[in-house]
C-alpha cells in the first residue's frame, strides 16, 4: 500500500502499474488512460481543509467563511 503526496504522484504509480487508487472524484483529473469507477455500496466520506491560522491571511479567512457558508446550506436543503 502507497500513499501518495499528491494526486499527480497517485496518478503517475497508477499508470506505471503498481495498482489502484483510492481517491475523491474531484482530484482526478480527466486522463483517457484512466477507469474511473465509483465505490458501490459504501456511505459518502466527508473531508474538510486544515490550515494553521486565519490571523493575517484575508483571503484564507474569506474562503474559510464561503465554505462554512456554502457547506451548511447544503446539509440543510438550501
Amino acid at each position: 500500500m502507497f500513499f501518495g503526496e499528491s494526486p499527480e504522484a497517485v496518478i503517475t504509480l497508477v499508470k506505471a502499474g503498481f495498482g489502484l487508487a483510492v481517491m475523491p472524484r474531484l482530484l482526478t483529473p480527466p486522463d483517457p488512460e484512466l477507469v474511473l469507477r465509483p465505490l458501490a455500496g459504501v456511505e459518502p466520506l466527508s473531508f474538510g481543509i486544515y490550515y494553521k491560522s486565519l490571523k493575517g491571511n484575508p483571503v484564507l479567512r474569506q474562503f474559510v467563511a464561503l465554505m462554512r457558508r456554502y457547506h451548511s446550506g447544503q446539509e440543510e436543503g438550501k
